[in-house]
């Protein structure tokens, strides 16, 4: 059993976007950014460190989060900053190294990218709001674990597999973890974390059994 209900779960993300709303915006300008750099800027070396380096700081900011917020309500909490200040190390060793190469994808691939990153940015606080949440509770990208997430394995399907799959590692686990976390609330919008985490691991390992490198 989880030491806290739904209730305390959205109160506590209400209390966090209420005072840090000038961090929120700041993470959807850096999203932002990102999209931007894969679409102009497709496989170049400085934009694939600029846009892994961008990935790092939201996993960076979900492990202090953890730590400043979630602790006192979680022991699990130190846990999961470990597990988040892990990818963001992952990311960031990724970015110095100029890994992987991001670039607008067609077929499956890119539209399965398209729905996770939007989902992530927009359809994931609305499954929050349509469940009967109040707008300063929703659980956005920067915020919760979950969109960013999405965010990451979205990105992380427009690049170069020989890179992707080992930063997929982490945001696959947490997606599944998720799934287990929101099936004790009662969070019926969450059973995308799991179906999402699974569908990009299986199209990244695919793409692996095809020989394709590509990046």
């Amino acid at each position: 059993m989880l030491p806290y209900s739904s209730e305390v779960l959205f109160a506590l993300f209400g209390q966090v976007n209420r005072e840090l709303w000038p961090v929120l915006v700041l993470l959807y300008a850096l999203a932002a950014g990102c999209l931007v750099l894969v679409w102009r800027l497709p496989g170049r070396k400085a934009s694939a460190r600029a846009l892994s380096c961008g990935l790092a700081l939201f996993w960076a900011w979900h492990a202090v989060a953890e730590f400043v917020f979630f602790a006192p309500f979680d022991f699990a909490a130190p846990y999961y900053a470990g597990l988040f200040l892990l990818e963001a190390l992952a990311l960031l060793g990724a970015g110095v190294l100029g890994r992987p190469r991001y670039r607008p994808r067609g077929g499956v691939g890119g539209r399965v990218a398209a729905v996770l990153i939007g989902h992530a940015l927009i359809g994931y606080p609305l499954l929050d709001w349509l469940a009967g949440e109040e707008p300063t509770s929703l659980r956005v990208l920067g915020m919760a674990p979950g969109p960013t997430m999405l965010f990451t394995a979205g990105l992380l399907l427009l690049g170069d597999v020989r890179s992707a799959v080992w930063l997929l590692i982490v945001p696959v686990l947490w997606g599944l973890y998720a799934g287990l976390l929101a099936s004790w609330l009662g969070l019926m919008q969450d059973a995308v974390l799991p179906l999402a985490s699974l569908l990009a691991g299986w199209m990244v390992l695919g793409r692996v059994r095809r020989g394709d490198t590509s990046g």
